[in-house]
């Protein structure tokens, strides 16, 4: 670990993405989250890894006139 890659605890991302701690638990059993490092009984976040999954949740757009054609035909079958 370098010191422009630090840890962060839960209490800090689950702050930084405005959700609880809970949730934060959550998408770690379920491995969803970012990825953790966990020493004894704490998990850490390493900063590389929570931007790694920022990037990772990117999704580009759908022009609104695409989706309402993909409306209409899910409609249609």
């Amino acid at each position: 670990m370098t010191d422009d890659d630090p840890l962060h605890d839960g209490k800090t991302v689950a702050a930084r993405f405005n959700i609880t701690l809970g949730v934060l638990y959550n998408w770690r059993w379920q491995g969803r989250g970012p990825k953790y490092v966990k020493i004894g009984r704490a998990c850490y976040y390493r900063e590389s890894a929570i931007r790694e999954w920022l990037k990772a949740q990117e999704k580009i757009p759908v022009p609104k006139k695409a989706r309402d054609a993909g409306r209409a035909a899910a409609r249609v079958a």
